[in-house]
C-alpha cells in the first residue's frame, strides 16, 4: 500500500491538468500583486470562507490605515496582527519579476512567518515561484510534526518539497497546491475548494 505522501503524488499526477489551469487562471488575475497577497495573509488559521469573505470585503472598502483594515477583518482570527501584516506589504511594494525566495526573507511579516510569506510569493507567481507553503497538512505529509519551524528548518524541509515538484516536472507551487488539497481530502474530508474569486473581479455580495 502506497504511503501517503505517495498517494497525494499520484493525486497530484492525476489532476495536474486542474492546477496548471488554476495557476495559470491566479497568473492572469486582474487582481494586483499585493491584493493576492493580502489573501495569504488573512486566511492564516482561519476557516476558507471566512477568509474569503473578509478579503472580499477589504477589497470593496479599499481601507488603508491599520485600523481600518483590522476593523474590516473584525470576523477573522488575529485581525490587527493581519492588518499589520497587509499595512507592511503595501508599503513594501512588489516589483514585476521580483525573486520569490528574495522577497519572502526581506519582507517581514511578525508571527506569520515564511509560512504566509511564502504562500504570499505563490499567490504573486504561481508557475514560476520558487517557494511552497508549508502549512501543517503539507508538513505533515513529510513526517513533520513541528508546529513552527526555524528559516532554516523551513528551507531545509521546503528542498524536499521542491526537489519532488522537479521530479514530477511540476512547477512548486502546483504540486503543492495539489499535495494539500489531498491531505485535506483525506484527514478532513474537506474537497477542493473554488478559489476563483482569486481571478474573477466581482465583489460577491451574498458574502458581503
Amino acid at each position: 500500500m502506497l504511503d501517503i505522501l505517495a498517494q497525494a503524488q499520484t493525486w497530484a499526477i492525476a489532476h495536474q491538468d486542474r492546477y496548471t489551469y488554476w495557476c495559470t487562471q491566479v497568473a492572469k488575475s486582474p487582481y494586483t500583486p499585493i491584493q493576492k497577497a493580502e489573501f495569504a495573509v488573512i486566511s492564516a488559521h482561519t476557516p476558507f470562507w471566512q477568509a474569503v469573505k473578509a478579503w472580499q470585503l477589504l477589497q470593496y472598502t479599499g481601507y488603508r490605515s491599520v485600523w481600518r483594515i483590522a476593523v474590516t477583518l473584525s470576523n477573522v482570527i488575529a485581525p490587527y496582527q493581519k492588518a499589520r501584516a497587509i499595512y507592511t506589504i503595501r508599503n513594501t511594494g512588489i516589483n514585476p519579476g521580483t525573486d520569490a525566495a528574495q522577497w519572502r526573507s526581506a519582507v517581514k511579516l511578525p508571527r506569520l512567518g515564511y509560512c504566509k510569506a511564502s504562500f504570499a510569493a505563490c499567490l504573486i507567481d504561481p508557475l514560476g515561484s520558487n517557494v511552497v507553503c508549508l502549512d501543517v497538512h503539507v508538513k505533515r505529509l513529510y513526517g513533520c510534526t513541528k508546529t513552527t519551524l526555524t528559516s532554516n528548518q523551513y528551507i531545509k524541509l521546503e528542498s524536499e518539497v521542491l526537489n519532488d515538484a522537479a521530479q514530477l516536472n511540476m512547477a512548486p507551487f502546483l504540486y503543492q497546491w495539489a499535495i494539500w488539497d489531498y491531505a485535506r481530502l483525506i484527514w478532513m474530508q474537506v474537497p477542493p475548494c473554488d478559489h476563483s474569486f482569486l481571478w474573477n473581479k466581482y465583489i460577491n455580495r451574498r458574502l458581503l
